[in-house]
């Protein structure tokens, strides 16, 4: 191979390189533009802290997550009913550390021996809650105004509606729409008629249906405030007071006493009993001897320091009543 022979292999090579080029930016230009912008990648969208807040408030909120949660309560409250309570049997609880101490120190660590006033079982309820008023009174709310507005109007055209049917009717259309109108009322259909010329009559019904299912969710709501309240501002404890003997409403009366978050000792209603007369029954004879048949107390009550003292009759189910 001579030098001519190597340098017109080498314009021939740039000759054909160039012409490859050409011939790409060629097609580039002529492509489609949908072809083109099919090669883009497109940026992941960013949620950024209100995104993210309106996702968990939409998971939050929706009813698959309230039934787990609602589920995931009911599982926290197992050991409650299984394990003894420091609210309510401290001897217990003591005894059960006493007996079984690398489990017990494990319960005792977890919770588990004063289920209701932990911190998890807390924020499941608080969870709870939050997820049914997030779901419930919105829906409430959308349910009274559809059940308050009239009814949607009859379209022009039957055709766009997914089941129809069209008959001819002998008599004035005044007569006709007045009788579908009173055959619907009959039958508490929710009627509107054509204000303008009176040419259709629209009705609907089946509100009822979803008003028994927010009911129940409300009366759930209801429970849970109920219960929040009642271990915040309540309190319970137990005493035995023996015929002819007393009781003042304290904290150094009771035998167990447990009061809510924000209740103190102060907060005890000033009452005190004296136990008159206390009778029980039992069952003498029969497959159910010995059980309890009745059991009653008369007691001199005094609701508050200098007030008149009066007796009361106390039964199961009729319980003493004082200071609301």
């Amino acid at each position: 191979m001579t030098g001519d022979d190597a340098v017109t292999d080498q314009r021939a090579a740039t000759d054909q390189q160039a012409a490859t080029d050409q011939q790409a930016a060629t097609d580039q230009q002529s492509s489609p533009v949908g072809e083109q912008s099919s090669t883009r990648v497109t940026p992941p969208v960013k949620f950024g802290v209100v995104g993210w807040f309106r996702w968990f408030w939409r998971q939050l909120t929706s009813m698959r997550v309230a039934l787990l949660l609602l589920l995931m309560l009911a599982l926290a409250a197992i050991p409650g009913s299984i394990l003894p309570q420091r609210g309510n049997s401290p001897l217990k609880v003591n005894e059960y550390l006493s007996t079984h101490q690398t489990l017990g120190s494990i319960f005792d660590h977890l919770g588990l021996f004063d289920v209701f006033a932990s911190p998890w079982f807390a924020a499941v309820y608080l969870l709870l809650f939050v997820s049914l008023t997030g779901c419930v009174l919105p829906r409430s709310i959308q349910h009274w105004r559809a059940a308050r507005a009239r009814p949607p109007a009859a379209p022009r055209n039957l055709g766009r509606l997914p089941e129809h049917r069209a008959f001819t009717i002998d008599g004035p259309g005044d007569d006709t729409i007045a009788s579908a109108q009173r055959y619907l009322q009959d039958r508490r259909w929710r009627v509107d008629v054509d204000a303008s010329d009176g040419r259709w009559v629209a009705a609907e019904k089946g509100y009822l249906r979803e008003v028994g299912n927010l009911l129940f969710h409300i009366a759930l709501l209801l429970l849970l405030v109920a219960v929040g309240l009642g271990n915040l501002f309540g309190f319970k404890g137990q005493v035995i007071v023996r015929e002819s003997s007393g009781f003042s409403n304290s904290v150094t009366q009771y035998d167990t006493f447990t009061a809510g978050r924000l209740v103190s000792a102060g907060d005890l209603p000033p009452f005190s009993l004296h136990l008159d007369d206390f009778s029980a029954t039992y069952e003498r004879e029969g497959t159910q001897i010995g059980a309890p048949r009745e059991f009653s107390a008369t007691a001199t009550v005094i609701d508050s320091p200098g007030s008149t003292p009066r007796t009361v009759d106390i039964q199961v189910n009729e319980p003493l009543v004082t200071n609301g």
